[in-house]
């Protein structure tokens, strides 16, 4: 498992043990309430927050939070973290050697075969293969036909 060796600074970038940086783009909200969330979003990626927390931590409810930050983002919170888990963790796979496994932790997500399934879906190659496409462009990758044999 990765482990922090640093804190987060304000320009959202996390460096972890083996001096790989996490760094996430923020977006920059008109509201100021929302802001405070994306904030916390990115400087704790590895963490997984409820609507509940991140609504006390702008002190309003749960339900007012939830349209508010639905309506600025247009995406829901927990969309939008996993979204950015995703985005996060296919930088590191282009960028870095790191074993998946370890970048998968590094982002938060518990459940590898999930994360390889939604990682398949949106980029369209696991993320092993999509490394190996990454670091050699011109590379042919072979697919196991699934047609069926005689």
């Amino acid at each position: 498992m990765v482990r922090l060796s640093g804190t987060s600074s304000p320009s959202h970038e996390l460096t972890f043990q083996g001096g790989f940086r996490l760094e996430t783009q923020a977006y920059k909200s008109s509201d100021g309430r929302i802001q405070r969330v994306l904030d916390l979003i990115h400087q704790a990626l590895d963490r997984d927050f409820s609507v509940s927390e991140l609504a006390r931590h702008v002190g309003l409810s749960d339900s007012y939070f939830h349209r508010l930050f639905r309506g600025e983002m247009e995406v829901s919170p927990a969309k939008y973290s996993r979204d950015l888990k995703l985005r996060e963790a296919e930088r590191l796979i282009k960028t870095t050697a790191l074993p998946v496994k370890d970048i998968v932790s590094a982002v938060g997500v518990t459940d590898h075969s999930h994360f390889n399934r939604k990682f398949k879906q949106i980029y369209g190659l696991s993320p092993s293969l999509y490394r190996a496409c990454k670091q050699q462009p011109n590379r042919r990758i072979a697919r196991a036909s699934t047609a069926p044999t005689a």
